[in-house]
């Protein structure tokens, strides 16, 4: 149906201004095409290891947005922050803003024809380089992966249980193998 974004603030949009301007900046732009194409925001959530373990969804933080644009060097997902104002955070070109263009267009084909308007976000979970796009419905949340423990994945879309499921659960290694001696220290 209808996809429903969240708008950002004002300052945030500043923000995204003057990171375009530098971008623009850059030495490996071209000179004379210095246009830029970009799709509204997308909230951005990290949510911990620890809460990805207990697939723990409503533990996920908000902060700040996602943009991918579009420029004569190729796509690019540009990170803003909202816990450092007039900061963008990073800039990631290359397989992982391809495959997020990807992602999205996922989206739309699948959710655009669903019956209900859904909300878009992004899920990062960056101590197990975990991305997702999340398209939220009434009682469902689908997943569309862009990386999965550090790699690009090619899933298409992933239910709430699927998705957790992909997050590596912790290994306790035996006591023997970990250097501790289960008899105790030696004196």
């Amino acid at each position: 149906m209808t996809i429903s974004l969240q708008v950002p603030s004002e300052a945030t949009s500043e923000t995204f201004s003057r990171a375009m301007e530098a971008l623009g900046a850059h030495p490996d732009q071209p000179r004379n095409r210095r246009a830029f194409r970009y799709l509204p925001p997308f909230r951005k959530l990290v949510l911990s290891r620890t809460a990805a373990q207990r697939a723990d969804l409503a533990a996920a933080t908000p902060v700040g947005w996602q943009y991918l644009i579009s420029d004569p060097l190729g796509n690019a997902v540009i990170d803003l922050s909202d816990k450092i104002l007039d900061t963008f955070s990073s800039v990631r070109r290359g397989p992982f803003a391809e495959r997020y263009q990807d992602v999205l267009k996922s989206i739309e084909a699948d959710r655009g024809a669903a019956a209900e308007d859904y909300r878009a976000e992004v899920l990062e979970m960056p101590q197990i380089g975990t991305c997702a796009l999340m398209a939220r419905e009434t009682y469902d949340v689908w997943f569309y992966p862009v990386c999965l423990n550090g790699r690009i994945s090619e899933l298409s879309f992933l239910s709430e249980h699927e998705f957790f499921a992909t997050v590596p659960k912790p290994q306790r290694l035996p006591d023997n193998e970990s250097g501790n001696d289960p008899a105790g220290p030696v004196i």
